[in-house]
């Protein structure tokens, strides 16, 4: 089958080989590249600016026995924009769009100024709010929905989509 083959030319074991090492190397390199399991959501890029969406954590205890929690964003814009971003606070339970069951508990809705961003840069929104005491269990399961508008040149983008921080699950 191979007896006309030019002088130096590989053997058809060596095109197999390379093409093993090729779907080997193709298959491997995104999985190396994937983001760890902890890792925050991403928000973005839209209209120059991306939104990295936390999962909230636990800050502190206060004197009276009230547990705060810490909803964490960082807004990342080029120079020459602003940035709004809004927030909504919720429990955990069954979904928020369950019909039948124990519905998700709405914490409430929070929205920024508009923070100026003169050149490309990084910054942190730390909000800090009490846990609510929502469910009959012993653990609370707060998270965020967050999304973002822009305002450059005289244009302010629409506000992009939700995007939802996986929960955090903490006794009360």
């Amino acid at each position: 089958m191979f007896k006309n083959r030019e002088p130096g030319h590989p053997k058809p074991r060596v095109h197999l080989a390379l093409l093993c090492s090729i779907l080997f190397s193709a298959l491997l390199v995104p999985l190396t590249m994937a983001a760890p399991a902890n890792a925050a959501n991403a928000l973005g890029p839209a209209y120059g600016c991306s939104v990295k969406v936390y999962t909230p954590y636990y800050h502190h205890t206060d004197r009276t026995g009230h547990k705060w929690i810490n909803y964490r964003v960082d807004a990342t814009c080029q120079g020459g924009r602003y940035i709004q971003v809004g927030r909504e606070h919720w429990e955990r339970d069954d979904g928020r769009t369950c019909v039948f069951c124990d519905r998700d508990d709405y914490q409430g809705y929070t929205q920024t100024g508009w923070y100026w961003f003169g050149s490309y840069k990084t910054i942190v929104l730390n909000e800090v709010r009490p846990l609510a005491k929502t469910d009959s269990n012993c653990c609370e399961e707060p998270y965020q929905r967050v999304r973002f508008r822009v305002y450059s040149n005289g244009v302010t983008s629409p506000w992009v989509q939700w995007e939802d921080s996986k929960y955090y699950s903490i006794p009360y």
